[in-house]
């Protein structure tokens, strides 16, 4: 056996020895939930979920692509004071088990009601979407109408988002950052060798992870064991793929089957978002400002659906939002709240 072959072989053992090591150790996290949340199974599908306050409307938060609940706990535990509020996590992320079928809007909004029967949660809601959770908030809307009360919608992810793809010129759609597919099958592939967990201290440095630090410790190491996940990454490029190309049954651009309730929607800063742009894709500040105008045109386009909306500019923030300025949500929310509780004579 000749001294390549041997290298070769000893390479293929550790690499195959380092995946089956990070497979043991994310499955004993992974069956091991943590507080403040908990389990119930729903379907026959564990669902991790944290039910936190008293009282009507009930806030149901559906966190981004790709992240699970943790990153809204702070928010939760401020929006708690004033009436329930539940988070949880979607199947294939966080402690929730595994997704099963293609992760289109529909499937997510019907797997949501099941959680809320589950837990016996009626009407009225007022629903909070962060980008992709945005979308899905949208089809729940117009599937269950009557359990909506008021909505809240923090950068949308848009129906329409192929429009970045037909409308930015090839090299600024590449380098923009606004397609997550390819980087979400690195991630996974990443994750699937536990190479990641060899990063820490690079990662939690980078800029991605920069929203997390305002997080408390714990909070920020369950998430960050959740970034791990082999099969996390897998799910949000389902998720990612079945937004950008299955066609639902609803129209999530009409205005006409969307329930005429408070609708607030939150955008980012344009110039934070542009600086951001043009140093993560090496793009000048004018192709930046191109993909910039285009996706506020996106979000604000939201404001048809409810008659009476508003927009809300988060002026120190990018994406993150609830990360970055989880005051002005909490702030938007609340109002929301309150003007559920005057229009609904049995709220309290």
């Amino acid at each position: 056996m000749t001294i390549i072959l041997q290298v070769i072989i000893l390479l293929f053992a550790v690499v195959f020895l380092a995946r089956a090591i990070n497979l043991i150790v994310m499955m004993r996290w992974h069956q091991r939930p943590g507080p403040p949340g908990t389990t119930v199974h729903v379907a026959g599908r564990r669902v991790y979920y944290t039910l936190k306050g008293e009282g009507k409307p009930t806030v149901v938060i559906e966190a981004a692509l790709g992240t699970a609940s943790p990153e809204w706990w702070m928010v939760q535990d401020e929006l708690a004071r004033a009436t329930s509020v539940l988070t949880y996590d979607r199947g294939g992320y966080g402690w929730s088990g595994p997704a099963y079928g293609p992760r289109t809007t529909d499937a997510v909004a019907k797997e949501l009601k099941q959680l809320l029967e589950e837990l016996e949660i009626g009407g009225p809601l007022v629903l909070v979407g962060h980008s992709l959770g945005g979308l899905f908030v949208n089809h729940f809307c117009r599937m269950f109408p009557d359990l909506v009360a008021g909505v809240v919608l923090i950068d949308p992810m848009s129906p329409d988002d192929n429009r970045f793809r037909r409308e930015l010129v090839p090299h600024v759609y590449r380098r923009s950052g606004i397609d997550k597919s390819k980087a979400l099958k690195i991630q996974a592939w990443l994750n699937g060798f536990g190479i990641p967990r060899l990063m820490r201290r690079i990662i939690q440095k980078s800029e991605s992870f920069k929203p997390y630090l305002v997080l408390p410790k714990e909070t920020a190491d369950v998430l960050w064991h959740h970034m791990l996940l082999p099969h996390a990454p897998r799910t949000a490029s389902d998720e990612y793929f079945q937004a950008r190309n299955h066609r639902p049954n609803l129209d999530l651009r009409s205005h006409e089957t969307f329930p005429p309730v408070p609708l607030r929607i939150v955008t980012h800063s344009s110039e934070k978002m542009v600086g951001q742009i043009a140093r993560s894709g090496g793009l000048s500040s004018d192709e930046a400002w191109k993909v910039e105008n285009l996706w506020q045109e996106l979000i604000r386009a939201h404001c048809d659906l409810a008659p009476g909306s508003r927009l809300v500019i988060a002026d120190r923030s990018g994406h993150s939002i609830h990360l970055e300025q989880g005051e002005l949500v909490v702030e938007t929310v609340l109002e929301v709240i309150q003007e559920v509780r005057r229009s609904h004579s049995d709220v309290p």
